[in-house]
């Protein structure tokens, strides 16, 4: 997620990283790209939790890379 938001944005994940939880951060990587950034912002001001985060992304980008 730092790499993705830092390519998409120059901005550093790292800033904002410690106001979102676990449950948020694991729910934004399934948004897509062109979706993410606003995701962010709405997590950031609204404080949406992981359901809401989930069902907020029209696209969904599936995550086979986990470990």
């Amino acid at each position: 997620m730092r790499y993705r938001y830092f390519t998409l944005t120059g901005k550093r994940f790292e800033e904002f990283e410690y106001k979102l939880t676990d449950d948020q951060i694991f729910a934004l990587r399934f948004a897509p790209d062109n979706e993410l950034i606003q995701l962010v912002e709405d997590v950031l001001k609204n404080n949406l939790t992981g359901d809401a985060i989930k069902k907020a992304i029209v696209h969904w980008k599936a995550d086979y890379h986990r470990v």
